[in-house]
């Protein structure tokens, strides 16, 4: 009995400070709510008194209160900027209506207490959520968008010493590879495969490329012109193009004039291009020397005789360099420059970016090279909120200059035998089965190939409501491609000078 009577006294001594504790805390709350007044009252009472019209959601604020002695209800943007300093919120006014939207909080305590939020690293979390992303119609937020997008901003792209923009994207997008078959001047465009190849029995699978609205090739855009590039993976971001999107969306989206200043800016970068990985081959006298061998194994007789073996040896050491077929092959120079300039200037209602670029490329071999040329204008017009109108144009020209017979010289280069010479005196040697790749370099003939594009791009746009935008586009082209090909027989000759006949004859 004594034990039982000590346990209630404890608790009835336990439980007077808790019951006394949480009738301070009710006092205190009911303190704190003194001059305080529901936002959403707040705003009825702005309505009334500015005569403007509030867009919200009521359930988003019906639990925030704001101190109503702070609110001038004579001057709605002194009271708007006391709310979005005081509430997480953020307006937009348009004619005499206010768009109001509720903001992510880092304090759950923010709306109750209506403290200022403090600076964490949750900061950097809804930065990402608000990165906007160019989708089909538009731009999105990232945050709300639930197929598979990649964006590569501009600035990364721009940096690499590429002349083809798909190159710019290897290695920046997830799922996205970029293959190069050649480093030929003018033919080194990657081959982009969004999350691989789709299709089998020669289907496409390149993706569907979008230039500001309009579908184009990205190898065509000067890599410095663009802002930005989004690559849209799977079916669910790409469904709106139909099947010409099977191999996914790269959309790009070009620079335009930004501010209200009058800026120029000038970019260019050389250097030389060589090659990487060149087929290591025997020199002549161990080549004639394996031969033998290889013979005397297979029917006892030498191919070379020991005299021929050393008249070789005195000519290779006359001329060593004669006998060098890969270095007489790759003998171009490799310089690469390209040059970019662009200005952008805003005057009133119109803005424009006008932006010039010139690439230059020289081959590894003698006699090819790539001239390209790019020109493009971004003008926006905007004569009130409602109305947008750009026009664009861009204008390009491509040359590009190939050996006629490109591909046997590239063929020949690691199959040439070493014992045999180049030239004899002033004329092409017989080579390898009368074809003779430096002499297919030097007087082959050539082919040549211009590239000459315009597109205009004329869109307008127009906003009647907040919650409607119609949109009107009008892209005309123009498209022209002249190939020249020049071939030209190369005769080649014996040692004694006799003609051995040529190749290559038309």
């Amino acid at each position: 009995m004594k034990k039982t009577a000590i346990s209630i006294a404890l608790l009835v001594a336990m439980g007077l400070p808790v019951q006394n504790y949480a009738q301070t805390q009710t006092k205190m709350a009911a303190a704190n709510n003194q001059g305080q007044v529901s936002l959403v009252k707040i705003l009825k009472k702005l309505e009334k008194s500015t005569k403007t019209k509030f867009f919200y959601s009521a359930s988003d604020f019906k639990n925030i209160w704001v101190d109503e002695s702070k609110i001038n209800y004579l001057s709605l943007q002194q009271s708007l900027n006391y709310l979005k300093k005081s509430v997480p919120l953020d307006y937009q006014i348009q004619n005499n209506t206010v768009s109001l939207r509720k903001l992510a909080s880092t304090n759950s305590s923010f709306a109750e207490n209506n403290l200022e939020p403090k600076k964490d690293t949750l900061n950097n979390q809804e930065k990402q959520i608000e990165e906007v992303v160019v989708v089909g119609y538009g731009t999105q937020k990232k945050s709300i968008i639930t197929g598979s997008v990649s964006v590569v901003k501009g600035s990364t792209a721009e940096g690499q010493p590429v002349l083809s923009a798909g190159n710019a994207l290897q290695g920046l997008a997830p799922g996205v590879t970029v293959t190069t078959q050649t480093g030929a001047p003018g033919g080194d465009a990657g081959n982009i495969r969004i999350r691989g190849i789709n299709s089998f029995g020669g289907s496409d699978s390149n993706p569907l490329v979008i230039i500001d609205g309009v579908a184009g090739n990205i190898n065509d855009v000067d890599v410095n012109m663009i802002e930005s590039i989004s690559v849209l993976k799977d079916a669910a971001s790409a469904a709106i193009y139909g099947s010409r999107a099977a191999g996914g969306v790269v959309l790009v989206t070009t620079k335009r004039a930004k501010g209200n200043k009058l800026t120029a800016q000038y970019r260019m970068y050389t250097g030389w291009q060589r090659a990487t990985a060149i087929p290591k081959v025997t020199d002549g006298l161990t080549y004639m020397k394996v031969f033998n061998d290889a013979s005397m194994n297979d029917n006892g007789t030498k191919i070379y005789s020991d005299e021929a073996i050393n008249d070789f040896r005195n000519e290779y050491n006359k001329n060593p360099s004669n006998y060098d077929w890969q270095k007489a092959i790759l003998q171009g120079s490799g310089f690469l420059q390209d040059h970019y300039l662009s200005l952008s200037a805003k005057s009133g209602i119109i803005s424009v970016s006008p932006s010039f670029g010139y690439s230059k490329q020289e081959g590894i071999i003698k006699n090819t090279d790539f001239t390209r040329f790019v020109f493009r204008n971004n003008m926006d017009i905007t004569p009130n909120d409602q109305w947008n109108i750009r026009l664009d144009m861009s204008f390009l020209n491509k040359d590009r200059t190939q050996i006629a017979d490109e591909g046997t010289v590239w063929n020949y280069l690691g199959r040439m035998p070493t014992n045999i010479p180049i030239y004899y005196g002033q004329n092409y040697s017989d080579g390898w089965v009368k074809i003779n790749p430096v002499g297919y370099i030097e007087n082959g003939g050539n082919r040549k190939q211009n590239n000459l594009e315009f597109i205009g791009n004329m869109n307008i746009s127009y906003k009647p409501t907040d919650w409607l935008t119609l949109k009107g586009m009008v892209a005309p082209r123009y498209l022209t491609t002249n190939i020249h090909l020049f071939r030209k027989s190369v005769p080649t000759y014996y040692e004694d000078g006799t003609e051995a006949g040529s190749a290559n004859t038309y």
